[in-house]
C-alpha cells in the first residue's frame, strides 16, 4: 500500500469581528491597569509627600482647635496637637481651651517638623470684665422671653 500523507486542514482565518474583539479586550485591560497604577501613584504621593506640624502650647490644654488656611482659601480644622500637611505656606488660627485665637504663618517642608508655639491664657483670665451678652437677647419666636 502506498503511503499517503494527510495534511491538516488549513487554520480558519480570523474575521473582522474576532480581530475587533481581541483588540478591544487588550485596550480595556490596558486602561484598567493604567487606572490602577495612576490611583496607586496618587495615593502614595498624597500619603507620603507631607510635613509634620506640631502645636506646642506653653501649658497643658484640654481642648485645642487649629484652623488651617492655604493660599487658595481652602480651610481645614484639626483638634489635636500634631497633624500632617502637604508642603507649602499656611495660615493657622490656634484656639486653646476656648481662649482667643492666635494667628501664625507656617511654611511646611517635606519630611520636616514645623513647631508652632502657642501661649495659653490662664484659666478664667479675661472672663471677669466681659458682660453677659445673653441677657435681653432673644429671637422673634421666643415671645415668652422679656
Amino acid at each position: 500500500m502506498p503511503e499517503t500523507t494527510v495534511s491538516p486542514p488549513p487554520a480558519p482565518t480570523k474575521g473582522k469581528v474576532e480581530k475587533a474583539h481581541h483588540l478591544l479586550s487588550l485596550v480595556s485591560t490596558a486602561a484598567g491597569v493604567a487606572g490602577a497604577l495612576g490611583a496607586t501613584f496618587v495615593w502614595l504621593f498624597a500619603s507620603l509627600y507631607v510635613g509634620d506640624v506640631e502645636v506646642q502650647p506653653d501649658r497643658p490644654v484640654g481642648a485645642l482647635v487649629v484652623k488651617v488656611y492655604d493660599r487658595k482659601g481652602q480651610s481645614a480644622e484639626y483638634h489635636m496637637k500634631s497633624f500632617q500637611l502637604m508642603p507649602g505656606s499656611y495660615h493657622l488660627e490656634v484656639s486653646a481651651d476656648g481662649g482667643p485665637a492666635q494667628h501664625s504663618d507656617v511654611e511646611v517642608r517635606f519630611h520636616e517638623k514645623c513647631p508652632v508655639p502657642v501661649r495659653v491664657a490662664p484659666a478664667g483670665a479675661g472672663l471677669e470684665n466681659e458682660p453677659d451678652r445673653t441677657e435681653g437677647k432673644h429671637h422673634w419666636w421666643q415671645f415668652w422671653r422679656k
